[in-house]
C-alpha cells in the first residue's frame, strides 16, 4: 500500500527530516523519537555550529593532538570482510552485556541504560563514539585474552580511529554532536585510566597525560552540556541519563565543606622548611582534602562502590587546578594527597578497568617521597592491603 501523501516538515527535528517522515515537532522530544527511543535534536535553527574558540588550544582536544596512542600514519587497516563483520558484532555484545556494567554509577537502573542501549544507539549516528565503543570492549577482552592477536589489532586500529575521529568531532563541536562528542569523551576517560595499568612506575611520574585528559573532559563537558541548555535539548540527550544520576553533583559546595577534610588536616599541618607556601597554595590543598574527605564519607556511609566510584573518578575534572600542577611538579605533599585519592578505590580493584592501579600507584607513591613524608603514608597504604616501610 503507498503511503499517504504529507508535507514535509522543513523545522522537524532532525531525524524525522532524515527519514522524510513528517515530525509533530513536540519538544524536547517528538512523538517518533520518543517512540523508538533516540535522541531528539533539534537543529534547523542552529545550524552555525557551536565551536570551541581554538580547539587545540582546549586541553582535551589538545591531549588527542599529542597522545603518545595516537598517529595518523600508523592506523591500520581491517578489510571490510566477514570476519570484521563478526568481530564488530563480538565487541559490540561484550559492551553491552559485559563491559559497560563495570561503569560509574551503573547500580542505577538508568544509567546502566543509558551505557547499554541509549550509547550504542547513539554511536550507529557518529563514528567517534562507535569506534571508542568498540575499542573500549576489546581493551576489555584483552584484560582475560592479552595474547589473542585479533583482539590486539582490533583495539590498536579502533583506539586510533577512535581518537582521529574524536578530534575532527571535537575541533567541530555543534548542537547536533555535542551529546556524542560528550559520551565518547566520557569513554575516553575510562579508557585512558584503564590504560593506567600498563605504564612503567620506575621511576616514579604521576599520571599526568590522564589527569590532563580528565581537565581538558571537563572543559568540554561544561562547553557541551552548557550549549545543550540553551538549546533546551539536555533532557532529550544521552549524556543527561549518563550524569543525571546520583544527583550529589548539584550542590557543589556539599563537595568542598571545611568539615569534610576534618579527619585529614594533619596533611596540612606538616611543616616542610623551604617549601612553596602562600595563600593560594593551602586554598588549593584544603579544597583537594574536602573533595577526598567528602568521598570517605561517603564509603563510610555504605555507599555503593559504584556510587564511589563515580565520586572518585569525578575528582581530576573538579579539583583545583593548582593541586594538579602541583602533582605535576612532583611536591610531596601534592603526591601523598594523591596517595590518599587513590586510596578511595580500594574496594574498586576488581573492576577490569581498574585492577592493579590503585596498589601499584600508592606503593610507587611511597618509594619516592622524603622520609619526613612516610609517616603519613601508612593510612593509604594500609586501605590498599600494603604495610608501611
Amino acid at each position: 500500500m503507498p503511503r499517504l501523501y504529507h508535507k514535509k516538515s522543513k523545522t522537524g527535528c532532525a531525524r524525522c527530516r532524515a527519514r522524510r517522515v513528517k515530525c509533530d515537532e513536540s519538544k524536547p522530544v517528538c512523538r517518533s523519537c520518543n517512540r523508538h527511543g533516540v535522541t531528539c535534536v533539534y537543529d534547523t535553527a542552529l545550524s552555525p555550529p557551536l565551536r570551541i574558540s581554538n580547539p587545540l588550544e582546549d586541553e582535551f582536544a589538545q591531549e588527542m593532538a599529542q597522545s603518545s596512542n595516537f598517529d595518523d600514519s600508523n592506523l591500520l587497516e581491517i578489510g571490510e570482510s566477514r570476519s570484521r563483520r563478526l568481530l564488530e558484532l563480538r565487541l559490540m555484545q561484550n559492551y553491552v552485556n559485559v563491559t559497560c556494567k563495570t561503569f560509574a554509577a551503573c547500580h542505577h537502573d538508568s544509567v546502566l541504560h543509558a551505557w547499554s542501549s541509549k550509547v550504542p544507539n547513539l554511536a550507529l549516528q557518529h563514528d567517534n563514539l562507535l569506534y571508542q565503543v568498540l575499542a573500549m570492549s576489546a581493551l576489555h577482552l584483552l584484560s582475560s585474552s592479552p595474547n589473542d592477536p585479533e583482539l590486539v589489532l582490533a583495539r590498536q586500529t579502533y583506539r586510533s580511529l577512535a581518537l582521529q575521529e574524536h578530534r575532527r568531532a571535537v575541533s567541530k563541536l555543534s548542537i547536533k554532536s555535542a551529546d556524542a562528542v560528550c559520551c565518547a569523551a566520557s569513554l575516553v576517560y575510562i579508557d585512558a585510566f584503564a590504560s593506567i595499568q600498563a605504564r612503567p612506575i620506575e621511576p616514579y611520574l604521576p599520571p599526568m597525560e590522564w589527569l590532563h585528559l580528565a581537565r581538558g573532559a571537563g572543559s568540554l563537558y561544561h562547553v557541551g552540556i552548557t550549549a545543550l541548555h540553551e538549546a533546551k535539548v539536555y533532557q532529550a540527550t544521552v549524556i543527561y541519563a549518563l550524569t543525571a544520576q546520583p544527583s550529589y553533583f548539584d550542590e557543589p559546595s556539599a563537595l568542598f565543606k571545611e568539615s569534610n577534610r576534618q579527619e585529614l588536616l594533619v596533611l596540612l599541618t606538616q611543616d616542610i622548611p623551604g617549601e612553596p607556601w602562600d595563600q593560594e597554595t593551602q586554598q588549593a590543598y584544603e579544597k583537594t582534602l574536602s573533595y577526598i574527605g567528602w568521598v570517605q564519607i561517603a564509603i563510610k556511609k555504605g555507599e555503593h562502590r559504584l556510587g564511589v566510584c563515580r565520586r572518585m573518578m569525578s575528582f581530576p575534572v573538579l579539583a583545583p587546578k593548582k593541586f594538579i600542577e602541583f602533582v605535576g611538579e612532583m611536591r610531596p605533599r601534592a603526591l601523598v594527597i594523591l596517595a590518599y585519592w587513590f586510596a578511595l578505590g580500594a574496594q574498586l580493584t576488581d573492576l577490569w578497568w581498574i585492577g592493579e592501579t590503585i596498589q601499584r600507584e600508592v606503593q610507587a607513591i611511597q618509594r619516592v617521597v622524603p622520609l619526613e613524608w612516610q609517616l603519613l603514608m601508612r593510612d593509604p597504604l594500609l586501605r590498599v592491603g600494603l604495610t608501611a616501610i
